[in-house]
């Protein structure tokens, strides 16, 4: 890497880079990038030839209280390296893709992970494309309050909101509040 770190900065300081809007852990240190930092040129330069302290990073967010880590990518490469950092049974593991399993299949698999672990999914948005119709599913004992019927829950009852961290592969990041819930 070294061959192209001076041209590769060069032509990097030529963008206007903006602080994350969302919190961003540092492949560089472990640690969340401070409110307002800007990771620049130079930043981007060490992330290249630079070692990864992936598993410093993984410990910043348990130590964070994240337990709900889902991997953003083809496949789950970068969630048995995070398993391994933290003890035995830690945390909630999704992946958005896996070879070998359907695509469509697998996502589903982790949304529902996500929505029965508390995380806040916009219905309308993922049916955007599809016509719905409402089925009347009858009253199920102790699963109904007034008016409305309820398979699940509400999220009022339910545990907390989780605090998601999406594992990339360019780096990490996380919304929302905490979720307890084992291994997946």
């Amino acid at each position: 890497m070294e061959p192209i770190l001076d041209a590769f900065e060069q032509v990097a300081s030529q963008v206007r880079f903006k602080a994350p809007r969302i919190p961003l852990l540092s492949n560089l240190t472990g640690r969340a990038l401070e409110e307002g930092e800007i990771p620049d040129a130079h930043y981007w330069r060490r992330h290249i030839r630079e070692a990864v302290r992936f598993a410093a990073g993984i410990h910043t967010l348990s130590a964070m209280g994240y337990e709900l880590f889902l991997e953003l990518g083809p496949t789950p490469t970068l969630l048995s390296m995070g398993k391994a950092c933290l003890p035995r049974g830690a945390g909630t593991w999704l992946p958005s893709l896996k070879k070998g399993r359907d695509d469509w299949q697998c996502l589903l698999d982790s949304l529902a992970t996500l929505y029965t672990c508390g995380a806040e999914v916009n219905w309308a948005g993922f049916d955007r494309d599809y016509q719905r119709h409402r089925l009347a599913l009858g009253a199920f004992d102790g699963a109904v309050r007034g008016n409305d019927q309820y398979i699940c829950p509400p999220l009022s009852s339910r545990s907390p909101r989780p605090r998601v961290c999406g594992i990339a592969s360019y780096g990490l990041y996380r919304d929302g509040p905490r979720c307890r819930s084992g291994g997946f």
